[in-house]
């Protein structure tokens, strides 16, 4: 009747939990009208969604995969992207409380920003080739939707 939860599945309520705690915490915010409160700082913390969702990509879903394929190797750099931009999102919240910075820029956060996009691109080069789409790039109709 009832069948074995998984840690894939324990893991994937957890973040769906997350997400819909932050999107109910962003709607009082901004319904109430709240811009410098407590509980507007406390929102940034939804930078765990993103490492989160990497480690999950790392560790589950890669593994299933295996860093070989070109599958794994997208999910493993389209993830190590994720956690660089929660890893930025971190740093950005600690200039926040920490040195009480308001939009600390440039600062060290900009740092996993900006390496998370050469991390997502290869993942999508990567995922590319595994699904063959690169092949639609030989044709003018493809380089026109590119």
């Amino acid at each position: 009747m009832f069948s074995k939860i998984t840690s894939r599945q324990i893991f994937i309520i957890f973040l769906t939990i997350l997400y819909v705690f932050f999107l109910g915490w962003f709607l009082i915010l901004y319904l109430n009208g709240w811009t410098d409160t407590t509980s507007n700082r406390v929102a940034n913390s939804y930078g765990l969604i993103p490492i989160m969702g990497g480690l999950y990509g790392i560790f589950l879903v890669a593994r299933h995969w295996g860093g070989k394929s070109d599958v794994g190797q997208a999910i493993i750099f389209l993830s190590l992207g994720m956690i660089s931009w929660g890893i930025g999102i971190a740093i950005y919240i600690y200039y926040n409380f920490a040195f009480n910075v308001e939009i600390p820029y440039p600062s060290w956060a900009d740092v996993g920003f900006i390496a998370a996009v050469p991390l997502w691109a290869y993942g999508v080069i990567k995922l590319s080739k595994a699904t063959g789409a690169q092949f639609g790039l030989r044709k003018s109709g493809g380089k026109t939707i590119l």
